[in-house]
């Protein structure tokens, strides 16, 4: 049966869904603006500037970058998905654990562990103590657990789970521990899957976390071996822009230098595996799984 929408009614989905169109458009532009320029001639963006299609089609910044920077960027992405993969199942894991425990009510420490959480989202020591104890002390530097365990615990990604597993009814849980269920398989078996939207939402923060980390490659490495995707790329977008620097300076060889396309293409090559994934892990945010958990 097909449902007839009053004049007011229509007029204002027309509304809505024509705000929606122009969101997306919005949203969509930088990041169509940004794959096609990047197989744009460089002296065509530099003389016309950015169009959405280009004066000249051209391979020659890719080129470039593969020829130049090759074994430079498939080591970053090696690192980065190994810092991204183990980094983000620790970090989920540490965090849901930690979330869980606060968020149950029987547990009459939960109040302090919970403070201590929002305490540190308050008060932040600094860089330079932060430093001083993962190399002194903690002895993390070139290696890779620098590059994971300072991103293991995010105080707001906590909090955000600790309100998810909050909105599961406790006479769900209640009945598991009449029946015998331990803490461990309540929260696997029970807490986990009706908490599948918060943390797959959890999840794709911490990836993206690890994913566009630089400053850890910044400060705690000093060999190359363990430099990730996103430290490569802005070191060769800055021996770029250096190099085009001293040219305009009249030092060094007249070399053309992609340092306007090399900046599109550096992202597209950053957000490639991102872009693929998020799909993936979309279905997950919709809600409404725990409809119907409890009968009333």
């Amino acid at each position: 049966m097909r449902i007839r929408l009053r004049k007011a009614d229509a007029v204002f989905m027309t509304i809505v869904y024509g705000f929606l169109i122009l969101a997306i458009f919005f949203c969509l532009y930088p990041l169509v603006l940004t794959v096609v320029t990047s197989f744009a001639d460089e002296k065509m963006v530099a003389q016309n500037g950015f169009k959405i299609i280009p004066d000249k089609w051209s391979l020659d910044t890719y080129t470039w970058l593969f020829k130049n920077g090759f074994d430079w960027v498939v080591t970053g992405y090696r690192v980065s998905i190994t810092q991204t993969i183990f980094g983000t199942i620790g970090s989920v894991a540490v965090m849901t654990m930690f979330a869980f425990v606060t968020s149950v009510k029987t547990f009459k420490h939960r109040h302090k562990f919970s403070f201590f959480c929002y305490f540190t989202m308050l008060f932040q020591a600094g860089v330079m103590p932060w430093y001083l104890f993962c190399t002194r002390y903690y002895g993390i530097q070139n290696s890779m657990l620098g590059l994971v365990l300072p991103y293991l615990v995010s105080p707001f990604l906590v909090v955000l789970l600790r309100t998810f597993f909050m909105e599961v009814p406790s006479e769900i849980q209640e009945a598991a521990t009449i029946d015998g269920a331990s803490p461990f398989r309540i929260f696997i078996r029970i807490i986990f899957p009706l908490a599948r939207p918060g943390i797959a939402t959890v999840t794709l923060y911490a990836a993206l976390a690890y994913w566009n980390d630089m400053y850890l490659a910044l400060y705690l490495m000093t060999k190359d071996t363990y430099y990730p995707l996103q430290y490569r790329l802005y070191s060769i977008l800055s021996n770029v822009q250096f190099l085009a620097s001293a040219q305009s300076a009249g030092i060094g060889d007249r070399i053309p230098l992609p340092s306007e396309t090399v900046k599109m293409a550096l992202t597209c090559v950053t957000i490639g595996p991102i872009i693929f994934l998020y799909p993936f892990v979309q279905r997950f945010f919709v809600k409404g799984i725990m409809s119907g958990a409890v009968k009333g």
